[in-house]
């Protein structure tokens, strides 16, 4: 009898270990809610995101916000292991950092009209009938649509017509944070309009942000950063825009991320010709990875498939500066303990460089299209760089379509030493304003500031007047392999180009790039998928036969 009552136990208790994960729940949050309901169904709905902070969710909970709904409030997730998501029908529910700004009253003056609203805290950022606005720094300079500007508790905005704007003031300084946790999935929301950054991801582990919208905040759009461990977080498949700074910072002690499919536009926005500029929009681009230049904080980290566009200021007062604007960029990424990975991106229309590589080592960058960026003066489409005191080593930069911008590729010091065995090979540059290999002060391997660098199989496009640097100008290939010291076996002439103005970099038949490049290196990442044989095509587009005649 008690060996039967023995496994009758086991048998209960084996039930409710297989179940325990069943017993995850879902709640659901929506503006029409109550938070004095159970959350467990439509019906029932809680209504604020601040029920969601302050109740007992567990690991395999699902909180689902509806469609259609605003919620202008933070939201510090409250634990480990949960998904953030949308229900119904409509648009993505919206996490606004913003509040509106009602009740405004209007004022003439000789430039226009001015509307004046009440608001207790200094906004970071004003929004004028959906447009950020520009801070300027009294109330007598607001005289042109969409300047604004706060003082004690006052707020003036101008707007020439006859009815009031819908005026949006940015006072939460982080609208999603995941506060510390692992596990956790946002998938389906619009966070926007923070005064700081929209999603702060944080130091957990496997953290996910996916298939949502991250818009207009005032320095960063998505963050993860810290001294602890975080890794293997994944953003994906997301729009990120407006932002003032970063579209994505990841910072500090990491691993494992994958940062991949997103598209991210207008950010890098904003810089000191705003009164009260914050250092923080310095520095800037629409992707950064920061390893604070410490050894080893950064491991493996993969950036791919992105499309990342339009990287410019909002309000061009002041200077544009090579700080800012930049479209992918990895700083100070000392000895990482892997191979960080920027692959099959497609950048186009910075301002900065397109992809930057700054006092780092052991960096891919492989398959990526590079169109009319780096129009500053003195950027390149594609640069590697050491500078002050810290160099930059063991890069490799392979199969890259680069067109349009001031350089090309560079590779260079300023201040530094340490420039040594990277590599440049299989790329394609083409219509550049100056230089299309830009390789000096150690990039050309002076012995001083660096060596052992090497270049080969690259298309420069057709000879001219200082079309190439390594060390000295140069106008013709035969002077580039004189100053390398022996042939870099480049493609001379054009590459053909299907239609470079218009954005189409594949190869004509025909093309000197079909089968011209060279395999050396690259064992791992994207050309397990993109070469065919040991003699791949230049560029980031492998050849296939286009037929001119349908129109194809």
């Amino acid at each position: 009898m008690n060996t039967r009552r023995i496994c009758l136990l086991l048998t209960v208790l084996a039930v409710l270990f297989v179940a325990g994960p069943a017993m995850a729940a879902t709640y659901f949050v929506s503006p029409a809610g109550n938070d004095a309901a159970a959350g467990t169904s439509q019906g029932t709905a809680w209504k604020s995101l601040a029920k969601v902070a302050s109740s007992a969710l567990r690991a395999g909970d699902v909180v689902q916000l509806a469609r259609g709904g605003v919620w202008r409030e933070s939201l510090s997730l409250p634990s480990s292991g949960i998904t953030l998501t949308a229900y119904g029908s409509g648009n993505a529910p919206v996490i606004s950092g913003a509040n509106i700004v009602s009740g405004l009253y209007a004022e003439a003056q000789s430039a226009g009209v001015t509307w004046i609203g009440s608001i207790s805290t200094q906004p970071a950022q004003v929004f004028v009938n959906g447009v950020r606005g520009q801070r300027v720094g009294s109330a007598g300079e607001v005289n042109a649509a969409r300047k604004w500007h706060w003082s004690n508790g006052r707020l003036t905005v101008f707007w020439d017509s006859g009815s009031a704007p819908a005026v949006e003031a940015s006072l939460r300084q982080t609208v999603l944070n995941y506060n510390g946790h692992s596990n956790v999935v946002v998938d389906g929301l619009r966070i926007e309009r923070a005064s700081d950054t929209c999603v702060n991801m944080g130091v957990g582990n496997s953290n996910v942000l996916r298939n949502s919208v991250v818009a207009d905040s005032f320095i960063k759009g998505v963050r993860s950063s810290g001294e602890a461990q975080h890794n293997n977080g994944r953003i994906e498949d997301n729009k990120i825009f407006g932002c003032g700074a970063e579209g994505i910072l990841l910072d500090g002690r990491m691993t494992g991320w994958v940062v991949q499919r997103n598209e991210i536009y207008n950010c890098a926005q904003l810089h000191n010709e705003l009164v009260g500029g914050h250092a923080q929009q310095e520095w800037s681009g629409a992707i950064k990875v920061w390893g604070w230049i410490r050894a080893g904080y950064v491991g493996t980290l993969t950036i791919q498939n992105n499309y990342i566009h339009d990287i410019q200021p909002q309000f061009t007062a002041g200077s544009v500066a090579h700080k800012r604007y930049v479209g992918i960029w990895l700083d100070e990424l000392i000895d990482p303990t892997g191979r960080p990975l920027i692959a099959r991106n497609r950048i186009v229309n910075t301002a900065s460089r397109g992809i930057f590589v700054e006092k780092s080592s052991n960096v891919d960058v492989a398959y990526n299209t590079v169109e009319r960026c780096a129009s500053i003066q003195y950027c390149a489409g594609i640069q590697v760089e050491g500078n002050y005191g810290q160099g930059a080593h063991d890069n490799h930069v392979f199969n890259n379509t680069i067109y349009g911008g001031y350089w090309g590729i560079a590779i260079k010091t300023f201040e530094a030493k340490g420039l040594a065995n990277n590599v440049v090979r299989n790329n394609i540059i083409s219509d550049t304003e100056a230089e299309r290999l830009y390789a000096v002060d150690g990039g050309d391997n002076n012995g001083v500031n660096g060596s052992g660098n090497i270049y080969e199989y690259n298309s420069f496009g057709p000879q001219s007047s200082g079309f190439v640097r390594f060390g000295l100008s140069c106008s013709t290939y035969d002077c580039l392999d004189k100053h390398y010291r022996r042939p870099m076996n480049n493609v001379r002439g054009d590459p053909l180009l299907v239609d470079p103005a218009n954005g189409d970099f594949r190869l004509r038949t025909g093309s000197p790039c079909i089968n011209a490049g060279k395999v050396r290196g690259m064992t791992r990442g994207p050309s397990a998928a993109r070469v065919k044989s040991d003699a791949p095509d230049l560029g980031a587009l492998e050849y296939r036969r286009v037929d001119f005649g349908s129109g194809g």
